[in-house]
């Protein structure tokens, strides 16, 4: 007789491994799930952190095109972007690293407008990210704009971010232009040398007194101009250097020089005496040349050019302290030429001449002077001379000759800002 085998019973392990199994299946999903929360996140930080940094560089780009265009107006004020301010890479340059971290293309005004007085134009510079052409890396370019000034610094008579005072026995036949201005006249004098004539418009920084004496202009006051703060120009000795020590120029690494300029080769169109050595100069010159001293310069006797060539050379006179006319210079002196006092070390950076005060005849200046005249007192001071007569030679602002002089270029203060969509921002802004 056949017996029915029983039938298997399932145990209370199998029912825990059940529950095991279950259990493991919804921890793997949970678990699945927060993975894909995590990892999505992570993509979202680094794409949010991709994004910065495109945004960052971009706005590095910007800032490295307005730095290279107001260092190539600096050159030239004529200087307009080409072809090749386009998307220029900005190198990190460290060591051997040249990894470009990112783009920039200028733009510039065509023409100057006259802003507050001055000569402007407005320059803007886009900024694109290194990685812009990489596939997921949004392009988000930035721009930067600013009106900026541009001045040739041999474009006033008189230049300077210090004080002028205007002495009795001064006819000034142009424009001027200096921090706080004052008109003094010398009421000791005899009343036929106390008059002043001031013929060209007066710009001022912050003030300007006692124009309206009855000894300037005969009682007429004097056209007044309030203009924005400035920068000066300087003296850029490496610029100047590297120039020097080439075919065409005469380099002193020290020392106090002496220069006839009537026994200089016409081609040499420089001279620099570098290492705080003074420079005395003096004679005629008969082509244009720039003349630099990491110390003084002192005229010790007439500079005039050639009077017998077809074109009138011109030159510039470049002191990185002072330019000083010697107490030995002639009872009546003729400069003709571009001056510049820069100010450095313990001096204040001024054009005066030394002596006492009105023991001479006439000084007659042709050209322009800027000097930084960093004192209270007159950045220009010449009144050793009673009669000083000052011109501006038209030449060097409009027929400029005088080679590697560098020009003024700087930001109009509130004028810089970010454009806000510079895939389509008028340029220039209206």
């Amino acid at each position: 007789m056949m017996t029915k085998s029983p039938i298997p019973q399932k145990s209370g392990r199998n029912h825990q491994n059940g529950f095991v199994l279950m259990g493991s299946v919804v921890l793997l999903f949970f678990i699945s799930v927060l993975l894909a929360a995590a990892f999505l996140r992570t993509n979202i930080e680094l794409t949010s952190s991709e994004r910065r940094i495109s945004t960052q560089q971009a706005f590095y780009g910007a800032e490295a095109g307005m730095d290279r265009a107001i260092f190539q107006l600096r050159r030239n004020i004529n200087w307009r972007p080409t072809a090749a301010d386009v998307n220029v890479p900005v190198d990190r340059i460290a060591g051997d690293d040249t990894t470009v971290l990112a783009y920039y293309t200028i733009q510039a005004s065509a023409n100057t407008q006259v802003f507050q007085g001055l000569d402007t134009l407005w320059v803007r510079s886009t900024g694109q990210n290194a990685r812009r052409n990489v596939a997921g890396v949004p392009p988000t370019p930035r721009a930067v704009e600013a009106r900026v000034w541009v001045q040739n610094p041999a474009a006033f008579l008189f230049s300077t971010l210090g004080n002028l005072k205007i002495y009795s026995g001064s006819t000034i036949q142009d424009d001027i232009l200096g921090r706080n201005i004052d008109f003094y006249v010398n009421n000791n004098l005899p009343p036929a040398q106390r008059s002043i004539t001031m013929t060209g418009k007066v710009n001022y920084l912050s003030s300007v007194t006692r124009y309206n004496n009855s000894y300037v202009n005969g009682g007429g006051g004097v056209s007044r101009q309030l203009i924005p703060a400035m920068t000066f120009s300087g003296i850029d000795l490496d610029y100047y250097r590297l120039i020097a020590q080439g075919a065409n120029g005469r380099y002193y690494s020290s020392g106090n020089q002496t220069l006839d300029l009537s026994s200089v080769d016409s081609t040499i169109d420089i001279v620099l005496v570098e290492g705080g050595g003074n420079l005395t100069v003096s004679g005629t010159y008969d082509h244009s040349i720039i003349v630099i001293a990491d110390g003084n310069i002192t005229i010790t006797n007439n500079i005039m050019p050639d009077a017998s060539l077809a074109e009138t050379p011109q030159i510039g006179l470049m002191a990185n302290r002072d330019v000083i006319i010697a107490g030995s210079a002639p009872n009546n002196l003729n400069v003709e030429a571009f001056l510049l006092a820069n100010g450095n070390g313990t001096s204040n950076g001024r054009f005066r001449a030394l002596g006492t005060r009105g023991t001479k005849g006439t000084l007659n200046f042709h050209g322009s002077i800027a000097v930084r005249g960093e004192s209270s007192a007159t950045a220009i001071d010449t009144n050793v001379y009673n009669t000083r007569n000052y011109s501006f030679n038209d030449q060097l602002r409009d027929n400029r000759s005088i080679p590697y002089l560098l020009y003024i270029a700087n930001i109009v203060p509130g004028t810089w800002r970010e454009v806000d969509d510079p895939n389509n921002a008028p340029f220039p802004p209206s």
